[in-house]
């Protein structure tokens, strides 16, 4: 009587199951490979990232706004940042102004620090303190 392969985990892979095993285990990890090529290729470019630093610190004005995420609507711009133009806002360190923005939101404020540009987006990396977000005289 012929008995068909059957793997068991604590004894040797049969011989007749090897081949399979090896091909299913390629298969999937071509797959995932070629799955993860085809979304990074297929992804837009956002473009280089930069700290402005020859812009050096700016200083705007305008209206703050808290949805999606903290943005300053520029209506008291500068050379730079001229009127209209809408910024996200982060602070040093990678974290965020919600904090310090949100009894802001909707009134005129007063933004200090350094532009970051990536792609067509404008952030502005406010200054630690009262001096880099507070309500604007």
């Amino acid at each position: 009587m012929r008995t068909r392969p059957f793997f068991v985990g604590y004894l040797a892979v049969p011989k007749a199951l090897q081949v399979f095993l090896i091909v299913v285990a390629s298969a999937i990890f071509g797959g995932m490979a070629a799955a993860g090529w085809v979304l990074g290729v297929g992804q837009d470019d956002p473009g280089d990232g930069a700290v402005r630093g020859d812009y050096g610190r700016q200083t705007v004005s305008g209206v703050i706004e808290l949805v999606p995420y903290p943005l300053l609507h520029v209506t008291n711009g500068t050379e730079r940042l001229p009127n209209g133009t809408t910024l996200m806002m982060t602070a040093g360190g990678k974290s965020g102004v919600d904090d310090r923005a949100q009894p802001l939101e909707g009134q005129f404020a007063q933004a200090s620090g350094v532009v970051i540009e990536r792609g067509a987006l404008q952030m502005l990396q406010v200054r630690g303190g009262r001096r880099g977000l507070g309500a604007a005289e």
